[in-house]
């Protein structure tokens, strides 16, 4: 019997003997809430750890042997192009190209009623606007519209990619479009070698590794072809007369 498990970056970090214990079980991949590999986003979200946290886990999980899946959420309103395009390169860095879905490049941080972000000491009043029901979420905007932009051309990659078996075009879309907004932002340009992309995205193809059988995390809308696969699988049940109700569940 194998299994996967969602774990913390700083439990990661903290419970080192539980993980070995975990893989010698038969644990196969971990998804940890990366989120993001800037300090002053990771403060913001009071995620309890730091970029620095994040190599030393991903270390940790490597020599063990089990395959690391983190999660995303690069689009907020602090995030900076600097931030993107370090996001890309630690990825290559820590050779996760394979283990990353392109839906996660692409998810803008939802704000609904109630959120932490929206209490005192979160300066909400600077960046949060109005409420909007269709979204569940309060609206804001990125400190630069060009990053609005991006986010809108990854949503778009990743709804081309999902169904991708091999992880490493879609990867090399995405960095393509975070670079070029860089490029014509004037900002950082990739730190990676050409050399180095290349070795990273063999070992994608090589070893992608065990996953869930979908791109979808809690907090990444679906994809439309997603949805059309629950609409069409609703409209099947009601044709044969069944009720589709509970049959599948996405948060919207």
């Amino acid at each position: 019997i194998t299994f996967d498990a969602t774990v913390k970056v700083s439990h990661i970090l903290k419970h080192g003997s539980i993980l070995e214990e975990m893989a010698s079980a038969g644990c196969r991949f971990v998804i940890s809430a990366f989120e993001s590999t800037s300090d002053l986003v990771l403060e913001k979200l009071a995620k309890g750890h730091t970029r620095a946290d994040i190599i030393r886990a991903a270390g940790i999980v490597a020599s063990l042997g089990i395959a690391l899946r983190p999660s995303l959420v690069p689009f907020t309103p602090w995030t900076q192009i600097e931030d993107l395009v370090d996001l890309v390169d630690t990825i290559v860095e820590l050779d996760l190209v394979g283990k990353v879905d392109v839906v996660q490049y692409s998810i803008r941080l939802l704000v609904p009623p109630g959120s932490l972000l929206l209490s005192a000491g979160c300066d909400a009043a600077s960046w949060c606007g109005p409420y909007d029901p269709d979204l569940l979420s309060y609206r804001w905007a990125a400190p630069d519209p060009a990053l609005d932009d991006l986010q809108g051309r990854l949503a778009e990659l990743a709804e081309s990619h999902c169904s991708d078996r091999d992880p490493v075009p879609g990867f090399l879309a995405v960095r393509e479009e975070v670079l070029d907004t860089a490029r014509v932002l004037k900002s950082s340009s990739s730190r990676v070698s050409p050399e180095r992309l290349e070795r990273a995205c063999d070992i994608a193809r090589s070893a992608p590794g065990p996953r869930l059988s979908e791109s979808w995390f809690c907090c990444a809308e679906p994809t439309g072809g997603q949805i059309d696969r629950i609409r069409i699988g609703a409209e099947r049940e009601e044709a044969a007369g069944n009720s589709a109700h509970g049959c599948c569940s996405y948060r919207l």
